[in-house]
Protein backbone atom coordinates (compact mmCIF):
# COMPACT_ATOMS: atom_id res chain seq x y z
CA UNK A 1 0.00 0.00 0.00
CA UNK A 2 2.37 2.28 0.92
CA UNK A 3 4.30 1.83 -2.67
CA UNK A 4 1.11 2.33 -4.12
CA UNK A 5 0.53 5.63 -2.34
CA UNK A 6 4.12 6.32 -3.29
CA UNK A 7 3.50 5.82 -7.00
CA UNK A 8 0.42 8.13 -6.84
CA UNK A 9 -1.81 4.85 -7.46
CA UNK A 10 -5.17 4.46 -5.33
CA UNK A 11 -5.72 1.14 -3.44
CA UNK A 12 -8.60 0.41 -4.99
CA UNK A 13 -6.72 0.09 -8.13
CA UNK A 14 -3.43 -0.87 -7.28
CA UNK A 15 -5.38 -3.92 -5.53
CA UNK A 16 -7.65 -4.97 -7.91
CA UNK A 17 -8.32 -8.81 -8.15
CA UNK A 18 -6.73 -10.55 -10.29
CA UNK A 19 -8.52 -13.00 -12.72
CA UNK A 20 -8.51 -16.80 -12.26
CA UNK A 21 -7.24 -17.02 -16.02
CA UNK A 22 -4.51 -14.29 -15.39
CA UNK A 23 -3.01 -16.52 -11.94
CA UNK A 24 -3.04 -19.42 -14.01
CA UNK A 25 -0.66 -17.41 -16.69
CA UNK A 26 1.62 -16.12 -13.90
CA UNK A 27 2.02 -19.43 -12.43
CA UNK A 28 2.41 -20.92 -15.60
CA UNK A 29 5.20 -18.92 -16.87
CA UNK A 30 6.47 -18.96 -13.60
CA UNK A 31 6.70 -22.99 -13.83
CA UNK A 32 7.97 -22.88 -17.01
CA UNK A 33 10.99 -20.50 -16.11
CA UNK A 34 11.71 -23.12 -13.24
CA UNK A 35 11.70 -25.99 -15.40
CA UNK A 36 14.23 -24.11 -17.71
CA UNK A 37 16.30 -23.75 -14.85
CA UNK A 38 17.07 -27.34 -15.22
CA UNK A 39 19.52 -26.43 -18.07
CA UNK A 40 21.84 -25.27 -15.08
CA UNK A 41 22.27 -28.63 -12.99
CA UNK A 42 20.23 -31.02 -14.73
CA UNK A 43 16.30 -31.77 -14.29
CA UNK A 44 17.13 -33.65 -11.26
CA UNK A 45 18.98 -31.01 -9.04
CA UNK A 46 17.28 -27.74 -7.84
CA UNK A 47 14.57 -28.22 -9.84
CA UNK A 48 12.31 -30.71 -8.37
CA UNK A 49 12.65 -28.65 -4.78
CA UNK A 50 11.40 -25.54 -6.31
CA UNK A 51 8.48 -26.47 -7.93
CA UNK A 52 7.51 -28.47 -5.22
CA UNK A 53 8.18 -25.23 -2.85
CA UNK A 54 5.97 -23.10 -5.09
CA UNK A 55 3.09 -26.41 -5.12
CA UNK A 56 3.21 -26.39 -1.54
CA UNK A 57 2.49 -22.57 -1.20
CA UNK A 58 -0.43 -22.44 -4.00
CA UNK A 59 -2.39 -25.34 -2.35
CA UNK A 60 -3.14 -22.40 -0.04
CA UNK A 61 -5.42 -20.91 -2.71
CA UNK A 62 -8.86 -20.88 -1.37
CA UNK A 63 -10.11 -22.05 -5.41
CA UNK A 64 -10.04 -25.72 -5.88
CA UNK A 65 -9.59 -25.83 -9.63
CA UNK A 66 -6.36 -23.09 -9.39
CA UNK A 67 -5.01 -26.31 -6.80
CA UNK A 68 -5.43 -28.94 -8.96
CA UNK A 69 -4.13 -26.74 -12.35
CA UNK A 70 -0.92 -25.73 -10.55
CA UNK A 71 -0.70 -29.37 -9.43
CA UNK A 72 -1.07 -29.98 -12.92
CA UNK A 73 1.31 -27.78 -14.34
CA UNK A 74 3.87 -28.63 -11.64
CA UNK A 75 4.19 -32.14 -12.61
CA UNK A 76 4.50 -31.36 -16.09
CA UNK A 77 6.95 -28.79 -15.78
CA UNK A 78 9.05 -31.71 -13.49
CA UNK A 79 8.43 -34.34 -15.94
CA UNK A 80 9.05 -32.68 -19.08
CA UNK A 81 12.49 -31.65 -19.41
CA UNK A 82 13.53 -35.43 -18.30
CA UNK A 83 11.39 -36.50 -21.24
CA UNK A 84 12.81 -34.28 -23.21
CA UNK A 85 16.48 -35.25 -22.38
CA UNK A 86 15.00 -39.27 -22.67
CA UNK A 87 13.74 -38.14 -26.01
CA UNK A 88 16.95 -35.98 -27.46
CA UNK A 89 15.52 -32.94 -28.04
CA UNK A 90 17.43 -31.39 -25.30
CA UNK A 91 21.29 -32.58 -24.43
CA UNK A 92 21.64 -35.00 -21.71
CA UNK A 93 22.68 -33.25 -18.46
CA UNK A 94 24.41 -36.35 -16.27
CA UNK A 95 27.00 -38.71 -17.29
CA UNK A 96 27.04 -42.12 -15.55
CA UNK A 97 30.33 -43.67 -15.01
CA UNK A 98 32.26 -45.99 -12.82
CA UNK A 99 28.53 -45.93 -10.10
CA UNK A 100 28.77 -42.19 -9.94
CA UNK A 101 26.86 -38.99 -11.69
CA UNK A 102 28.54 -36.72 -13.36
CA UNK A 103 26.75 -33.45 -14.17
CA UNK A 104 27.60 -32.05 -17.60
CA UNK A 105 27.42 -28.24 -18.04
CA UNK A 106 24.79 -26.89 -20.23
CA UNK A 107 23.95 -23.28 -19.38
CA UNK A 108 27.00 -22.30 -17.59
CA UNK A 109 30.24 -23.82 -16.68
CA UNK A 110 29.90 -25.42 -13.11
CA UNK A 111 32.97 -24.39 -10.72
CA UNK A 112 32.79 -25.63 -7.50
CA UNK A 113 32.82 -23.09 -4.97
CA UNK A 114 29.73 -21.90 -7.02
CA UNK A 115 28.10 -24.78 -7.59
CA UNK A 116 27.98 -24.94 -4.12
CA UNK A 117 26.75 -21.51 -3.08
CA UNK A 118 23.95 -22.35 -5.64
CA UNK A 119 22.94 -25.68 -4.85
CA UNK A 120 23.31 -24.91 -0.78
CA UNK A 121 21.18 -21.18 -1.53
CA UNK A 122 18.78 -22.54 -3.50
CA UNK A 123 17.79 -24.99 -0.90
CA UNK A 124 17.78 -22.82 1.71
CA UNK A 125 15.20 -20.43 -0.22
CA UNK A 126 13.02 -23.58 -0.97
CA UNK A 127 13.05 -24.21 2.71
CA UNK A 128 12.42 -20.70 3.64
CA UNK A 129 10.11 -19.50 1.61
CA UNK A 130 7.05 -22.43 2.09
CA UNK A 131 7.98 -22.35 5.62
CA UNK A 132 7.64 -18.48 6.10
CA UNK A 133 4.10 -18.81 4.37
CA UNK A 134 2.46 -21.71 5.94
CA UNK A 135 3.58 -20.22 8.87
CA UNK A 136 2.13 -17.24 8.50
CA UNK A 137 -0.97 -19.22 7.57
CA UNK A 138 -1.11 -20.63 10.57
CA UNK A 139 -1.04 -17.50 12.95
CA UNK A 140 -3.84 -16.42 11.03
CA UNK A 141 -6.05 -19.57 10.98
CA UNK A 142 -4.87 -19.58 14.62
CA UNK A 143 -6.37 -15.58 15.18
CA UNK A 144 -9.29 -16.37 13.29
CA UNK A 145 -10.28 -19.44 15.00
CA UNK A 146 -9.31 -17.60 18.99
CA UNK A 147 -11.80 -14.93 17.48
CA UNK A 148 -14.66 -17.30 16.58
CA UNK A 149 -14.18 -18.83 19.76
CA UNK A 150 -14.32 -15.47 21.66
CA UNK A 151 -17.33 -14.21 19.75
CA UNK A 152 -19.32 -17.20 20.62
CA UNK A 153 -18.30 -16.89 23.91
CA UNK A 154 -19.23 -13.53 24.27
CA UNK A 155 -22.41 -14.31 22.56
CA UNK A 156 -23.42 -17.00 25.05
CA UNK A 157 -22.62 -14.52 27.75
CA UNK A 158 -25.26 -12.35 26.76
CA UNK A 159 -28.30 -15.00 27.25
Amino acid sequence: MLVAWALGIRPSIAFRPVSYTAQLVIVGLTLFGMAATSRMFGPLMIVPTIIVALTIVIQAHPHAPIRIAVWVMAVFAMVGPVVLELAGVLSTSYMFVDNQIVILPQMHDLPRTGSIAMLLLAGVASLFVPSVFVGRLRQSLTEASEGVIQGMMGFKGRR
